[in-house]
């Protein structure tokens, strides 16, 4: 995720340091941020992984909204 194509490219030249290569073209999800998915094979370093302080459980109860998560059929 970068607010500029340079900031992207500056991100994305330190993820193929790390054994990270890009899939498909960069996308802009909005006017000022730009996203670029990115896969690897095998092991590779990723920055930042720790185990998350706090989990958000998100209760759908079959409702019919959450057909977008996978989960429930519709009422």
């Amino acid at each position: 995720r970068a607010a500029s194509p340079s900031d992207l490219a500056e991100k994305l030249t330190h993820k193929l340091k790390e054994g990270w290569q890009p899939f498909g073209s960069p996308v802009a999800i909005t006017p000022y941020t730009l996203m670029q998915a990115i896969t690897a094979e095998g092991d590779v370093v990723v920055s930042g992984a720790t185990e998350p302080e706090w989990y958000y459980v998100i209760v759908l109860a079959g409702q019919s909204n959450a057909m977008a998560y996978g989960e429930g059929l519709p009422l």
